[in-house]
């Protein structure tokens, strides 16, 4: 819904009228099109979120959301890239921007290839930051405060937006790295509290089904030996068994929930 409103804001609620395509002597409209680029690429993200939706309700091909919204960023950053400015500035202030989004397309691609990889995901992270941080810094640029960065006697301000480019990056990088820092020194303060989660490959590596089996088997022998309570505790060893067949089935590639970064939700 936000970006169907967005979509709106770009060709209408932004402007008096309702933008046109064509001017009055049936040309294309130079100064409509921009707005137009823009609003095409909402399109390709309304549509992953759309694939999301049909994911929870139909067993889609592996990796299907995450196609879609590689292919969203790709088109985001396809239309930036073609999304032609006369004044030299402005071109660069762009260009940098699908840069930004560029990196999103790659980040979300190496997570379809990686879906465990946490470098991946975080550099998707900082990517989308970049990109927002980004559209800030142009609107500051080209409308807030113009007049330092004008170019009609210097390209100092061609030259000085990259290196605000750049420092951003690097400022965004050290805010997620601190993060993380943050995240796992409070994880790491209580062990007990926050034990870690076994791996697939450390369940099957340790015949971890077998050891189910194998002491509920046990559990059942050494049940009989007790006349007394052999009823109670035979339910209550027969629940624990239920219990962790269905959490390995849970762990296990065929029923993991994954998000679409392809991490266990």
């Amino acid at each position: 819904m936000s970006l169907f409103s967005s979509v709106l804001v770009e060709l209408r609620f932004d402007h008096s009228e309702f933008l046109t395509l064509f001017c009055g002597d049936g040309r294309f409209s130079l100064q409509n099109m921009h707005n137009y680029q823009h609003a095409a690429s909402y399109p390709a993200f309304i549509v992953s979120g759309l694939v999301d939706l049909l994911g929870t309700k139909v067993q889609l091909p592996k990796g299907t959301e995450q196609v879609f919204l590689t292919l969203a960023f790709i088109i985001e950053a396809f239309l930036m890239t073609a999304h032609k400015k006369h004044e030299a500035l402005d071109a660069t202030v762009h260009g940098l921007l699908a840069l930004t989004m560029w990196a999103c397309a790659l980040c979300t691609l190496g997570e379809l290839f990686v879906p465990h990889s946490v470098l991946a995901t975080a550099g998707r992270s900082l990517s989308c930051l970049m990109q927002g941080m980004w559209l800030i810094q142009i609107g500051q640029i080209m409308y807030t405060t113009p007049l330092p960065w004008r170019t009609d006697e210097s390209v100092a301000g061609i030259m000085l937006a990259p290196v605000l480019f750049a420092m951003l990056t690097l400022l965004s990088t050290v805010i997620l790295l601190a993060l993380y820092l943050i995240l796992q020194t409070w994880y790491n303060r209580g062990p007990a509290q926050h034990s870690p989660l076994p791996t697939i490959d450390s369940l099957v590596d340790n015949n971890f089904p077998d050891m189910i089996h194998r002491s509920g088997d046990s559990a059942n022998e050494n049940s009989d030996t007790s006349s007394s309570d052999s009823e109670g505790r035979q339910n209550k060893l027969g629940s624990r068994r239920q219990t962790l067949r269905k959490a390995f089935q849970l762990l296990s590639p065929s029923h993991e929930a994954k998000d679409k970064g392809g991490h266990l939700v």
